[in-house]
């Protein structure tokens, strides 16, 4: 209940850089899919969203190009980086760069609850109601909301919200969750294959 989630729908992990690999990673990008994203947004984020399309376009190439006649580099997803331009004169401003700046092929969008390195807020709501009319999935980096915002993960309905409970809630390290929106939970990977594996999301 404090964060608006069913238990069936969260898993606890060690950290936010776990769960946001593992929704990075289950989301399938493929060649002609973008991952867009902030200037704003976490750096290690940036690197996951750039080591997910890097691995991808491998993939692509090592199973597509042949005879394609497109040079392996020209293959796989891409990351967009939308720019932000601060101050801001109001929220509106983050919702009119996000809705110019996203491709129409972008496959996933990812944004933080609370930026770290700008402590702004991002108006989610509407940014998860714009990629919902594009049709693109919304992984949401709440590393920073438990414990300063309101959490109701149910109601924002994203398809992947991610947060450490070690900042602002003042839990032990290696306390954090990965909430996962049913209809997503059947393509979530683990990163590491155990016992568990195949036996449903939790």
């Amino acid at each position: 209940d404090f964060v608006g989630a069913s238990a069936s729908d969260l898993v606890l992990l060690p950290n936010a850089t776990t769960g946001l690999n593992v929704a990075i990673q289950s989301c399938g990008l493929r060649d002609g899919d973008a991952l867009f994203m902030l200037d704003i947004g976490y750096g290690s984020v940036k690197k996951m969203a750039k080591a997910a399309a890097a691995r991808a376009s491998e993939r692509v190439s090592n199973e597509t190009t042949h005879g394609s006649g497109r040079p392996a580099a020209a293959c796989g997803p891409e990351v967009v980086l939308g720019k932000i331009d601060l101050p801001l004169s109001s929220v509106d401003d983050v919702v009119d760069a996000v809705a110019a700046a996203m491709p129409s092929h972008t496959k996933l969008a990812v944004f933080d609850a609370v930026t770290s390195n700008t402590a702004l807020v991002l108006p989610l709501e509407r940014l998860i109601r714009l990629c919902r009319e594009r049709g693109v999935l919304v992984l949401i980096d709440a590393a920073h909301a438990p414990g300063q915002l309101p959490v109701d993960v149910s109601a924002l309905a994203p398809d992947f919200y991610v947060a450490n409970c070690h900042k602002w809630l003042a839990a032990p390290r290696g306390s954090a969750f990965l909430w996962v929106s049913p209809s997503m939970q059947p393509h979530v990977r683990p990163l590491v294959v155990s016992h568990g594996s195949g036996d449903g999301f939790v």
